[in-house]
């Protein structure tokens, strides 16, 4: 058993490959996760493989607590038990993300990227995990927009909603912008995906969590976690890093991203997929008036 156990530690839970090489450090659950998916849980780890190129937490999200974390996803609930444990995540912040402005600008940089790429008509866009649809670019008049999205809120204008990818057979372009960051099984997902499509835009937060010595040494771990129960101190220490710049390297904490991503880590899976790539690294704004560094990358 004690030989069993070694080996699993070296076989990464994305790709599925040994890779002796790995390297890890312990995190803390984050708490406002842990209240809205019911987890006891407290620890995780972080690894990054030499093989897909992927970092990841190892404490996977169920089905089911990814149904609690999300079926009401940026809805009161939501924006109350993180606001608890994040200060930072306040109204503002939280009224600017679903803000026609924002959302316009966002709309534009996608468009702009996906059109310069692709040299056909698209008629029919589905975006995945898409919100409301404010996201969808307005490509043609004549284009049929849809969602597919647990959250059930009031869709945008003329965006209608799927209850599944199955209830379409193929569709000229799948939207996946920052979802794949979410999800537990990242690489199979980008295949079901693709296998509906003719080409699949994916945008994520770019970058890699790094392990210093103080992170693999898990010298904060005991302090974090005594923190963690307590909301008024716990809030104080955190800010928003999807993307951005961390000045805060002395631990890490796994909230709702549980994948992370550079260049190589697309090259591998579009190779695994036998599919063309076309990438950029851009900054993109964020709702507290910001910056972050996301991957735009086009499938097809």
């Amino acid at each position: 058993m004690l030989i069993s156990r070694k080996k699993n530690k070296n076989i990464c839970s994305i790709c599925k490959n040994m890779d002796k090489d790995q390297i890890s450090c312990g995190v803390v659950l984050s708490p406002w996760i842990r209240e809205m998916a019911n987890i006891n849980d407290s620890l995780s780890n972080y690894r990054s493989c030499n093989n897909c190129n992927i970092g990841y937490f190892t404490r996977r999200y169920s089905n089911y607590e990814m149904n609690l974390i999300y079926k009401d996803y940026r809805g009161t609930k939501y924006f109350e038990t993180r606001n608890k444990w994040e200060k930072w995540y306040d109204k503002e912040f939280f009224t600017n993300e679903s803000s026609s402005s924002f959302a316009l600008e966002r709309k534009l940089m996608i468009k702009n990227f996906i059109v310069s790429k692709i040299n056909y008509k698209i008629e029919t866009v589905i975006d995945v995990g898409g919100d409301k649809g404010q996201y969808i670019p307005d490509f043609e008049s004549t284009t049929k927009r849809y969602v597919v999205d647990p959250s059930n809120r009031e869709l945008a204008h003329e965006v209608k909603r799927l209850d599944s990818l199955n209830d379409i057979e193929k569709c000229d372009l799948i939207l996946y912008s920052h979802v794949l960051e979410h999800v537990s099984f990242p690489l199979e997902e980008v295949a079901n995906l693709l296998k509906k499509c003719k080409a699949l835009y994916v945008e994520v937060p770019f970058g890699k969590p790094k392990i210093n010595l103080t992170r693999k040494l898990g010298l904060f771990i005991p302090l974090v976690l005594l923190v963690s129960k307590f909301s008024s101190i716990y809030s104080l220490m955190t800010n928003p890093t999807t993307g951005r710049s961390n000045r805060r390297n002395l631990w890490l904490i796994q909230s709702e991203h549980i994948n992370f991503f550079d260049e190589e880590s697309f090259k591998h899976i579009a190779k695994i997929n036998a599919k063309s790539l076309s990438y950029k690294v851009s900054l993109i704004p964020t709702p507290d008036g910001k910056q972050a560094n996301v991957i735009q990358a086009l499938f097809n």
